[in-house]
């Protein structure tokens, strides 16, 4: 993994290990900002409008609760953790998402996790229950041409993938070659 700067990301999609430093990150970044795009998209208003890093910080750790290093082990390692942050209680998820049914309240949080190690492959989260009506109706519709559900670029070794059923009957992960660009 490369090193980068911190200001990656608009303030409000940044992840919380970048806000806290982290130069060296990946696609778990635009994980989590796809997480908060989500969650705007579903409450009508930004998850986490922070006004600076700091700030912003305290505005993911007042909805989704103060990390602890049981739920993120490598967050002491960051340069600008503290070991004092202020604690809150995670909020409820009718909080943060009111009108998200359950499935997209579990796929939303899966993308909110502090761990970047823990948030889903884009490819895992369009393997989300949420889509399971999307998928079927593209079986359905077999035969007529609709658009790719999305081009899926492999980056890196099969072994780094966990079993994911992809859309489209293309099997699992492990499936796709190393290092190509397919269509879903």
């Amino acid at each position: 993994v490369r090193s980068y700067t911190h200001e990656v990301v608009t303030l409000w999609y940044r992840a919380p290990d970048v806000l806290m430093g982290s130069r060296k990150y990946s696609t778990p970044v635009d994980l989590w900002s796809v997480g908060c795009i989500f969650g705007e998209m579903s409450s009508g208003r930004p998850l986490f409008p922070g006004t600076s890093d700091a700030d912003q910080l305290t505005k993911i750790f007042t909805i989704l609760g103060t990390p602890s290093e049981e739920s993120w082990p490598t967050m002491v390692d960051l340069p600008e953790y503290k070991p004092d942050f202020e604690q809150h209680p995670r909020q409820p998820v009718s909080v943060v998402s009111p009108t998200l049914e359950p499935a997209g309240q579990e796929l939303l949080f899966s993308l909110l996790q502090y761990d970047p190690a823990a948030r889903p492959h884009a490819v895992e989260a369009l393997a989300a229950p949420l889509f399971d009506e999307v998928r079927d109706r593209i079986k359905r519709t077999e035969g007529i041409y609709h658009p790719p559900v999305c081009a899926v670029t492999v980056a890196y070794p099969k072994s780094s993938f966990r079993d994911v059923e992809l859309p489209n009957g293309f099997g699992n992960l492990r499936d796709l070659p190393d290092r190509k660009s397919t269509r879903l």
